[in-house]
């Protein structure tokens, strides 16, 4: 285990289940397919990125729909205790394989970033490389919390849920400071998003199943290309 490197962990709940707000404006069927190509684009980003070693995916999904990535492993985990459950077993695992070794540092991701890149995921994790501070980033709205970056050492638990980057802020962790329209800050929740993500000219095969979802996005060209 490289100390060096960071090791991801990647809490993806169910493609069947999760994305609630955006079931209540669109067909299940649909969700579940935006729901997996989010998920596997941040995957494939964590694997192209030179400062992560491994991606560490806590899912109560299938192995098998993680089977063509060649640095994640797959941690099963019902989710009855949510989120920040998830994110637990993923940082204990992490710990764990250490086996008395140097810990490495920790990148904790959401799954559902659609403009997320190797190089933008880089960017930020040599930026906390060179702080000895535990971080997060806020989402665009500024309330929630796309990602958190562990030291070796740190013992400050994961608080996702509404409210939660300041409750990270309160418990000691740096906010990271990125445009608003990051990469890393960017998520893919509501209807609203999904216009903004479309207008953005992010064209690519992700558009097309968004196309398909009955939210009456068919005149949403594209406007402007996001910020990197």
């Amino acid at each position: 285990m490289d100390a060096a490197l960071w090791h991801a962990v990647v809490p993806i709940r169910s493609f069947g289940s999760g994305k609630q707000r955006l079931r209540a404006v669109a067909s299940g069927p649909a969700v579940d397919a935006v729901a997996e190509r989010l998920a596997l684009r941040t995957l494939d980003a964590l694997e192209g990125a030179s400062r992560v070693a491994a991606s560490w995916v806590v899912t109560d999904e299938e192995p098998d729909r993680f089977a063509g990535l060649r640095r994640v492993e797959v941690l099963r985990e019902a989710r009855a205790d949510g989120l920040n459950s998830a994110v637990r077993r993923g940082l204990e695992a992490v710990r764990e394989r250490a086996h008395g070794r140097e810990e490495p540092r920790i990148l904790v991701l959401h799954a559902d970033l659609p403009f997320i890149t190797p190089e933008a995921i880089d960017a930020v994790l040599r930026r906390w490389e060179l702080s000895a501070a535990d971080a997060y980033v806020p989402d665009r709205r500024g309330d929630g919390t796309t990602a958190l970056g562990y030291h070796p050492g740190s013992a400050r638990p994961p608080m996702f849920g509404p409210g939660s980057a300041r409750r990270h802020s309160e418990a000691g962790f740096a906010r990271t400071r990125l445009p608003e329209a990051h990469p890393l800050r960017s998520d893919l929740d509501t209807r609203d998003q999904l216009v903004q993500y479309l207008r953005s000219g992010a064209a690519d095969a992700l558009d097309g199943v968004i196309r398909g979802l009955d939210l009456g996005l068919h005149e949403c060209g594209p406007a402007r290309s996001t910020a990197a």
